[in-house]
């Protein structure tokens, strides 16, 4: 069984959004996009400084 402890934040919005269970408002996938950006760099900024459990 998959541990969704264990998967990327980007990963899990990708599937809820592909799959059509949520749908972004209208007017706001730019945003959205935005957030998503910023979510990486800083994901890959922990993951740089060693920073994440695991």
């Amino acid at each position: 069984m998959l541990d969704p402890q264990h998967r990327d934040a980007i990963d899990s919005a990708h599937f809820w959004l592909n799959e059509g269970i949520v749908k972004l408002p209208t007017g706001m996938a730019q945003r959205y996009q935005d957030i998503a950006k910023r979510g990486q760099y800083f994901a890959r900024l922990a993951q740089r400084l060693n920073l994440t459990p695991g």
